[in-house]
């Protein structure tokens, strides 16, 4: 009986009510990692809505969500209604004044804020989590056009942005670098994404202790 108990107190985790947001930058975030990763959702299952009328751009994400899908590690699904979505894309003319205090560089080619908030193990605090709400990424025509990307090219950098609206950091190379317009997802991004959403998803949003 008592020990049934204490199995149940193991169990028992609290959500800790802080929130926090990420910048992700067109590849400049507030979290670069060695560990290739920050936070994730509770579920490998990731819905998205892309929000834009142009042909050009919605196949382009369109081939950037391919890109992680294929990875079977994650699986992005369209929903239906923004409200249904926790991942949202779309594109800017330009990092112009009204983003003044949100992407502090106006040259970037896109940029994606996520915000977070902190699941806390109260038995073992080294077990708490850091959980992603929801995200939004912007791609930059202005940049783009002006250094002339191709669609190849944009659709690196869309799935650069889907990287980071999914947990993964900032890289000093590759897909999740800066300068990443020719790169592509390796097997380092990978097995970055793999460890972050290992074990997922939660039951009952309930975090163990391992």
């Amino acid at each position: 009986m008592l020990a049934n108990k204490f199995k149940g107190l193991m169990k028992f985790v609290t959500m800790m009510g802080i929130g926090a947001s990420l910048l992700g930058a067109g590849s400049v975030t507030a979290n670069a990692s060695n560990k290739g990763y920050w936070a994730n959702y509770t579920q490998r299952t990731i819905s998205y809505k892309v929000n834009t009328s142009s042909k050009r751009y919605k196949n382009i994400f369109k081939k950037a969500i391919k890109n992680w899908n294929n990875t079977k590690i994650v699986r992005l699904r369209p929903a239906k209604t923004n409200k249904k979505a926790v991942i949202h894309m779309t594109t800017v003319a330009e990092f112009n004044s009204q983003w003044k205090g949100v992407f502090l560089e106006p040259n970037l080619d896109a940029a994606t804020n996520v915000d977070s908030y902190t699941w806390t193990n109260i038995i073992n605090k080294k077990h708490s989590r850091e959980l992603i709400s929801k995200a939004s990424i912007y791609l930059n025509r202005e940049k783009l056009n002006n250094d002339q990307y191709s669609d190849k090219q944009i659709v690196n950098v869309a799935t650069r942005e889907i990287g980071y609206a999914m947990g993964l950091t900032y890289q000093k190379k590759g897909l999740m670098s800066k300068n990443n317009r020719n790169s592509k997802i390796s097997k380092s991004d990978k097995k970055h994404l793999a460890k972050v959403y290992k074990g997922y998803p939660f039951k009952n949003h309930i975090i163990e202790p391992k």
